[in-house]
């Protein structure tokens, strides 16, 4: 997904910093409590939380961070058109990721939360989310 696409299916239309309120916790995802000082083990299969958002989307905060099409710019953009980002596909600049993963604090699986990675990098706290228009 774009990277609005991804927040507008994240937060399912909430307001607040996840998309069941304000407050994480354990119990909803899979993040590195607060309160914690070891990292979670890794990832966890889909829908082990069973809070999905009002949209009934799963795993949306932590477990792993999910790739988006836009290139990284310093503050999101309205830009939604699939065809203008795909004309940047060979531009090999940073992607932005968002949802935070099973190694983020809560704050980095806010809705609002975005970071960014090369295109080219890998690891086991990195994803991506399947989006068709139907």
């Amino acid at each position: 997904p774009t990277e609005l696409e991804w927040e507008f299916a994240c937060r399912a239309g909430s307001r607040t910093k996840f998309h069941f309120g304000d407050v994480i916790d354990i119990e909803f995802a899979n993040f590195l409590s607060d309160s914690s000082s070891s990292a979670a083990a890794g990832t966890t299969n889909v829908n082990s939380y069973k809070y999905p958002n009002a949209l009934g989307l799963f795993d949306m905060h932590g477990n792993v961070y999910e790739w988006c099409l836009n290139h990284w710019t310093r503050r999101p953009t309205m830009e939604n058109s699939v065809e203008k980002l795909m004309e940047k596909i060979g531009d090999h600049r940073s992607r932005i990721i968002r949802g935070g993963s099973w190694r983020d604090l809560s704050e980095g699986c806010s809705s609002s939360h975005r970071s960014k990675k090369n295109p080219d990098y890998k690891a086991d706290f990195i994803g991506f989310r399947v989006v068709c228009i139907v």
